[in-house]
């Protein structure tokens, strides 16, 4: 049983400490968090404490003064008639205190010989009197009875002066680790008296300590493992709640260098998806409203220096482009929600509309007679030639990031940002899912055949399937997010692109790469020649690359002034197609 009781919110745990201690250097037995013995029966052992107390002192502040269990405490406190308040200077005079009387400790730092502490000592001893005095230890309880009485009393004198020693050379080692304050001292203390009058304090006074150096090494780490490693080993910490704060900052700083370094419309938005409220979301959404303004289209032009034949105006950053299978026309993103239709000699034919968010993918059907599209609104939509929307491939749960027709124009495949594609019927039948990968999929691909497909995902792989959602194949080896895919004609091959600054280009029958190394950042786009004898890459660099199959460079295209986000060969081989972030497509010759 305790004599006093402390009724604390856990915002005073500090103040609560500091009178508990100080109270039991009185002599006084307390109950305050520190006397709980477990946390599976903690509402058990406050009930029986608030019961057998003979005093209950209730902390107050602010936001005790609304907490109903403190208030539940205060008034059962009352009608025992052993209640006693405290309050602290942030408790204004406008507050209601639920107390006749109470005592303000605003001034006091722990000093027990301070005038305001005395007062409340004076208030505890009119309540339950002086603290009762306590022995820690009897050694005797009955000595032998036929021993002669000197020896008795001679005995008696030599246990009670080494108690008294014992006593007296603990009350001055105390002392001097109270002083001194540091956690070796209590460890001292513990270690030499481990039934001491002080070993609880103690205790908990080293517990602080850790506590509080845990949380400087992890301030000095500034990092989310070490902060997140804190909160485990200190669940109830004190600074348990600067450490989270500190995580979802240190989460919203990646979340803005991941995006500042690609440095495009979609890589902002993804910014604002994954921290609405981040410190940087004022200036992703300058970016983009920037960045989206509607500007006049100009027509296209006609350069004729370093391999450029034709370079195609837009509004927006072209993030995906494609040309037919007869070489006549080219798609590509136009505004946020709409993809454009061009000849080749510049001139817009049709806009696809239809879409509710950002466009992030476009496709001919392999007989050129439908266009498929990909949104950020989780659908893929279906075009006839004149551009008139006749299908819809809906399913996903998250945004679509990229969509191919099979070789044979019956089916249509997508991929998405909820870590699975799709494969669907022309009519919009759902057929297949493929799942598996850790991440987002970013990009999809048909076999020549039409008997499997690829898929590439932010979980830095890349994925062979059979129609039936069977992994057939994993192809790993990138340090970051694998952003495309290809198959080669003869299917023998098949080309990964990563954030990690190179291309792959793997042999199925043993699936050995050879790795191509030549862009200073990530690759976005990569494609196969027509005839299967060079690769294409497109980089956010600013640049495309022309490849030879054992990793030669043999082309490389320069005069783009933003990442290069998509890459397209013509059906004869002879030109190559770029889609970038400084809103042109430029036509290029395969010299």
């Amino acid at each position: 049983m305790r004599e006093v009781f402390i009724s604390y919110i856990p915002e005073d745990k500090r103040r609560a400490r500091q009178l508990a201690e100080a109270l039991e250097e009185f002599g006084w037995s307390v109950w305050w968090e520190s006397a709980i013995a477990d946390d599976e029966h903690f509402d058990a052992q406050i009930a029986s404490a608030l019961k057998s107390a003979h005093c209950i002192i209730v902390l107050w502040s602010p936001a005790a003064l609304v907490n109903e269990t403190i208030l539940a405490h205060a008034q059962l406190a009352l009608n025992k008639n052993n209640l006693i308040s405290l309050v602290y200077d942030d408790v204004q005079e406008t507050h209601t205190i639920p107390s006749p009387t109470y005592t303000n400790l605003s001034n006091w730092n722990g000093n027990t010989a301070h005038k305001t502490f005395q007062i409340l000592l004076s208030d505890i001893y009119e309540l339950i009197g002086h603290p009762p005095i306590r022995v820690s230890n009897r050694i005797f309880r009955n000595l032998v009875v036929f021993v002669t009485l000197m020896l008795v009393v001679i005995w008696s004198a030599f246990i009670l002066s080494i108690l008294h020693r014992n006593r007296t050379e603990e009350l001055r080692d105390w002392q001097e680790y109270i002083n001194k304050n540091e956690a070796v001292g209590y460890q001292q203390y513990l270690s030499a008296y481990p039934e001491g009058k002080f070993v609880r304090v103690a205790v908990f006074k080293l517990d602080s300590l850790q506590e509080a150096s845990s949380w400087e090494k992890a301030l000095i780490a500034n990092s989310i493992p070490v902060l997140e490693a804190y909160i485990q080993e200190n669940p109830k910490g004190a600074y348990k709640e600067l450490a989270f704060a500190r995580i979802e900052e240190l989460k919203d700083e990646q979340a803005w260098q991941e995006a500042s370094e690609e440095n495009t419309v979609v890589s902002y938005r993804v910014y604002l998806r994954l921290s609405p409220n981040g410190k940087f979301a004022n200036e992703a959404e300058r970016i983009i409203a920037e960045r989206t303004k509607k500007v006049a289209v100009r027509p296209a032009k006609v350069k004729a220096k370093s391999y450029l034949i034709r370079e195609y105006a837009l509004p927006k950053e072209v993030l995906s482009v494609a040309i037919d299978p007869n070489g006549r026309r080219i798609l590509t993103k136009g505004w946020d929600q709409t993809a454009w239709l061009w000849d080749v000699r510049g001139n817009l034919i049709e806009e696809l509309k239809g879409h509710k968010d950002w466009l992030t993918s476009v496709a001919f059907s392999p007989n050129g007679k439908r266009m498929a599209t990909a949104s950020w609104d989780q659908t893929a939509k279906l075009y006839d030639v004149n551009g008139r929307m006749i299908g819809e491939f809906t399913g996903h749960g998250f945004h679509v990031s990229d969509v191919v027709f099979s070789p044979d124009g019956q089916y249509v495949l997508t991929a998405s940002f909820d870590k699975t594609a799709r494969l669907y019927k022309l009519d919009g039948t759902f057929v297949q899912s493929f799942s598996g990968h850790r991440d987002w999929v970013n990009a999809v691909a048909f076999s020549p055949n039409g008997q499997n497909i690829l898929t590439a995902s932010n979980d830095h792989t890349a994925r062979m399937w059979d129609l039936k959602g069977n992994m057939v194949a994993e192809f790993s080896g990138h340090l970051h997010w694998v952003t495309d895919v290809a198959f080669s004609p003869d299917g023998k091959f098949i080309i990964t692109g990563s954030r990690d600054k190179t291309a792959r280009v793997w042999r199925l029958k043993d699936r050995k790469n050879k790795k191509l190394v030549g862009h200073t950042k990530g690759v976005n786009a990569v494609a196969f020649s027509p005839d299967g004898k060079k690769v294409l890459t497109g980089s956010a660099d600013h640049t495309a690359i022309l490849w030879s199959l054992n990793g030669d460079m043999l082309q490389k295209y320069t005069q783009h002034k933003g990442q290069i986000n998509d890459v397209a060969f013509s059906p004869d081989g002879t030109k190559v197609l770029t889609g970038s972030s400084d809103r042109t497509a430029k036509l290029w010759a395969v010299k």
